[in-house]
Formats: structure tokens, C-alpha cells, sequence
């Protein structure tokens, strides 16, 4: 191909994303929870469809329509289980498009920076941000550009705090930046709003136009609390043992050189735990991989 037919050549498509993020943990400075995570699901807008008829289809075989949330989870068995379990096999099936990263952030490590922060709702505004970088850092490799919208489960939050309009720029700003120095790293990133679409997880309050939205809120919470337990292993109700322990097979998984992985979720699913005694990255034992020497489960 010669120069003068290259420069006909029209430019790569832009990847249209939906940005849904969760969050698990509470931090109140030197209070609250330990571990604060924040999971963000990319899904692409031309294959959202599918994934949704996908989770949309295992609520009707298994006859549950009301919100599905780690929280809330009892039974070891039952309607709501069964959708929940039925809910990660499909994620799992979708990886191969629909990348989640999850960052867990150790509150009460020696080397967390309290005195950072002037308000706990700015805690939880930077990692939200750090998070979602990390996200598109790690597999949105080789994108030349993307374009995002942003989705948050509609919490409550103080009259200050500014997170809907802080998250977009924010972010965007972050991979410019990294951006300068090795471009070939990191899409250029187009915003759709320049807020944070807040998005009520109930189905059966949330407004119309974000029904579609809302199951993918639900999605993420169960994908992030259920990462929350492979790491803390703070609920002795079997039915989320059972989450924690599928989960941790797969962040166990991806621990292995890519070669080596069965679950293909290399660059399509990840954890990062932040920080170590020495303020790294690192990735600590999973507490509910050593709860009374329990196999994982295979769903």
C-alpha cells in the first residue's frame, strides 16, 4: 500500500461504552470498613442488547423480578440465589466484550494517606475515579479512542459532594495525561455527558428509560460485593460463601500468567488491591478461599 492510498483510508471506529460502577465498603476516616471497593463494568453499547435479553431470560426461568443485591441475599437456594448464580455464569459467558476491573482499597493499612482527604465523600470520589482509569488502562489496550457514558447507582450522598459532576472530567483528564507519555497505552477518551447518570437499582421503582441500566447497576454490585467477599470473607451466610468462592477462582485465575488461565478473563476481568505496608499494588490472600478449607464450587 502505498502512501497516497493509505491517507484514503477512513479512521478505526469509535467503541461506544456504558460505564457502570458500584461501589462495597463504608469509609468514615478512621471508622467504617476496612476494605473500600469500587467495580466498574464496560459494556459496549452495540452489544448491551444481548447481554440484557441474556439476564433479562434467567429472570423468567427462575421466576425473580425484584432487585438483585448482595445485601439482601439469604437462602442458600430459592428464586434469588439461583438468579444471582445464574446472573455471574452469564457475565462470564459476555467477558469477552464486557470488561470488569474492581479496586480494592485497604482503608487501614499503615500506608493510606488519611490525611489526604479533608471529607470521606473525597475518599470515595478518588478511588471511584482511580478505579474506572484503571479499568480502561487494562483493557482498553490498543483502542485508539472511545467514547463513554457514565452510570452510578443513585446513593445517597451529601448536598457537597460533587461526584456526578466530577467523575467524566476527571477521568478523561487522568488518560489524557498518561496519554503523553505513552499514547499507545491509553484511548483518547470522548465523554457522551458530563455527568454521572445516577440510576436507582430497584427495577420495580426505577424510570423507564433507565430499566436497561439499572439491571447492569445490579449486575456490577453483585460482580463487586461478591469480589468483597472472595477478600474479606465477612459473611458466614452460605449463599455468599458461594459467591465469594466463585469469584475468588476467577481473581485466583487471573494471578496466573496468561497462558496458563482457563476462565480467558486475561485484560477482561481484574482486581487491584492497593495499598501494601510499602504503598504498592499487591495482591493479598483470599480469606474465603481459607474459610474451613472449603473447595470452590463449580456453578
Amino acid at each position: 500500500m502505498t502512501l497516497s492510498q493509505s491517507s484514503f483510508l477512513p479512521p478505526p471506529p469509535v467503541l461506544s461504552f456504558n460505564l457502570y460502577h458500584d461501589e462495597s465498603g463504608n469509609y468514615v476516616g478512621d471508622g467504617g470498613d476496612r476494605w473500600l471497593l469500587h467495580g466498574v463494568l464496560f459494556v459496549p453499547e452495540h452489544r448491551q442488547g444481548e447481554l440484557l435479553q441474556a439476564l433479562q431470560a434467567a429472570r423468567e426461568e427462575t421466576k425473580y423480578h425484584h432487585e438483585l443485591h448482595f445485601t439482601k441475599l439469604r437462602g442458600k437456594t430459592g428464586p434469588r440465589a439461583n438468579c444471582i448464580h445464574r446472573w455471574l455464569k452469564i457475565y462470564l459467558g459476555f467477558s469477552d466484550y464486557c470488561y470488569y476491573h474492581c479496586l480494592a482499597v485497604d482503608t487501614r493499612s499503615t500506608s493510606f494517606q488519611h490525611d489526604r482527604f479533608s471529607d470521606a465523600y473525597h475518599v470515595y470520589n478518588y478511588f471511584a475515579r482511580t478505579a474506572m482509569v484503571g479499568g480502561i488502562a487494562w483493557s482498553m489496550k490498543g483502542q485508539s479512542k472511545i467514547k463513554l457514558s457514565f452510570y452510578s447507582d443513585a446513593k445517597r450522598r451529601p448536598q457537597r459532594d460533587n461526584f456526578a459532576e466530577y467523575i467524566p472530567g476527571a477521568v478523561q483528564t487522568a488518560i489524557h495525561q498518561k496519554r503523553q507519555t505513552k499514547p499507545g497505552n491509553y484511548p483518547e477518551i470522548d465523554l457522551t455527558h458530563r455527568h454521572v447518570i445516577l440510576v436507582d437499582s430497584n427495577p420495580q421503582s426505577v424510570t423507564a428509560e433507565l430499566q436497561s441500566a439499572s439491571e447492569f447497576i445490579q449486575l456490577t454490585d453483585l460482580l463487586t460485593a461478591s469480589v468483597a467477599q472472595a477478600i474479606i470473607a465477612s459473611s458466614g451466610i452460605q449463599a455468599k460463601v458461594n459467591m465469594g468462592q466463585m469469584l475468588a477462582s476467577w481473581i485466583e485465575d487471573t494471578r496466573k500468567p496468561p497462558w496458563l488461565q482457563t476462565n480467558e478473563l486475561h485484560r477482561r476481568f481484574s482486581l487491584s488491591c492497593f495499598p501494601n505496608d510499602k504503598g504498592e499494588f499487591y495482591n493479598p490472600v483470599l480469606a474465603v478461599s481459607q474459610r474451613d478449607q472449603l473447595q470452590l464450587p463449580l456453578f
